[in-house]
């Protein structure tokens, strides 16, 4: 096992990132690194999109003002391409 292999195992091991996340990281080589968890300045509802450093995420649990906001527990990555394409579908 490399050190990139293990960074990753002790992430999802810490609950910071899912396995998903870890394989798809791990695959391709680059992927896309997960928020670091954030605490929610206002209430979000399941299926909206919220911004986070930069990346977009599909919030999959209701969260409330004060809770954590972190991916793989509460919201899920997305893309616009892919949200559009769900629209179509």
């Amino acid at each position: 096992m490399n050190a990139r292999s293990r960074a990753l195992s002790r992430l999802v091991k810490a609950g910071r990132m899912t396995q998903d996340e870890a394989s798809a990281i791990a695959s391709n080589g680059a992927g896309v690194a997960p928020i670091e968890q954030h605490t929610a300045t206002s209430n979000h509802a399941v299926g909206e999109l919220i911004t986070i450093d930069g990346m977009l995420y599909k919030v999959t649990t209701v969260i409330a003002i004060g809770e954590t906001i972190a991916a793989g527990s509460n919201v899920a990555q997305t893309t616009i391409a892919a949200e559009l394409a769900a629209l179509t579908n």
